[in-house]
């Protein structure tokens, strides 16, 4: 019974845990500088144990295979979870960074699912933030987005 009520909390069943929807986080270089901020976010993600599944210079695409990315808290439980990064560079010079992150509820139904909550999503933002700074090698503080929903 005492996991029932935890997995209810988990996906948001109770109203103390506030849904919101993850946010991209987006910087801006000067165009001229895209390749170069290209090569930077590869070497970052490679550098960061990404396999990358998709790397498109021209177009300005990077992206990781899906990949096992260890237990993490999810609620009030710790869950498996999976993920793909994905880092993009605008002709304009918008960089943006996109962490897309499931966990895995085995607590009786055995499904994956994208959090919600704002105390698991949060880390998640930040997470992207700190790759972000990596990629485009300032401290600035990115601004966020709503992300497109996959």
């Amino acid at each position: 019974m005492r996991r029932l009520v935890m997995a209810l909390a988990l996906v948001g069943c109770f109203p103390q845990a506030k849904q919101i929807v993850k946010e991209q986080s987006i910087a801006h270089v000067a165009p001229k500088d895209r390749d170069a901020v290209f090569s930077r976010a590869l070497a970052t993600m490679q550098r960061r144990g990404w396999i990358i599944g998709v790397s498109d210079r021209t177009g300005g695409v990077l992206t990781s295979q899906p990949m096992d990315t260890g237990v993490k808290a999810c609620g009030v439980l710790t869950c498996p979870s999976r993920s793909t990064l994905q880092v993009t560079i605008a002709e304009d010079g918008d960089v943006v960074v996109n962490l897309h992150r499931e966990f895995f509820l085995a607590h009786g139904q055995n499904y994956w699912f994208v959090p919600k909550a704002e105390q698991d999503v949060r880390p998640i933002e930040a997470e992207q933030r700190d790759i972000l700074r990596d990629v485009v090698g300032t401290t600035q503080t990115p601004r966020a987005t709503p992300a497109v929903a996959k």
